[in-house]
């Protein structure tokens, strides 16, 4: 297995045709918010998927109650949070759990891999994807152990699983 990098989540389509083309089996690992644009835009899910539609009712809940601010697509958008923070307070909605995970699933089936969280810092414990947030979390593994250090260690069993799948 290898991880390559993408510029970001709107190469996640051509990433994987350019792998698959050179006879590389390829999958993807994206956010959450990659479920409402790019599998979209990249054709993976319809922008009328009854999934979507209800993730953005229980999102314009979420603004009534000022708990995040929403773009004028009905999407996250910076604000009273960042966007990223919104897709996570979402992601901990319990109406909004089914949905998501439906999301998950049906994306998995393509070949790509959403955090149903929001964002693996979620997951795995961190504040942040920088190079600090990432060795605190290294170190932390090595001394206390992947259970301990991560709250959401099966997620990442599950994920490893179905890569080598």
């Amino acid at each position: 297995l290898a991880l390559v990098a993408q510029s970001g989540v709107r190469d996640t389509r051509k990433s994987l045709e350019i792998l698959n083309a050179m006879d590389l089996p390829a999958k993807a690992i994206v956010d959450l918010d990659y479920a409402f644009t790019g599998a979209v835009t990249d054709g993976y899910l319809q922008s009328t998927d009854p999934d979507i539609n209800a993730i953005k009712v229980i999102l314009q809940r979420l603004e009534q109650q000022s708990k995040i601010t929403l773009h004028g697509n009905g999407l996250p958008q910076r604000g009273i949070v960042k966007a990223a923070k919104a897709f996570e307070i979402l992601a901990n909605e319990q109406d909004a759990q089914i949905h998501i995970e439906n999301l998950h699933n049906r994306l998995k089936l393509q070949g790509i891999w959403i955090w149903t969280k929001g964002a693996l810092e979620a997951h795995i414990g961190t504040e942040s994807k920088n190079e600090l947030a990432w060795a605190q979390f290294k170190t932390s593994v090595d001394e206390n152990g992947f259970q301990a250090t991560c709250p959401e260690p099966q997620t990442l069993i599950e994920l490893v699983g179905w890569l080598r799948a």
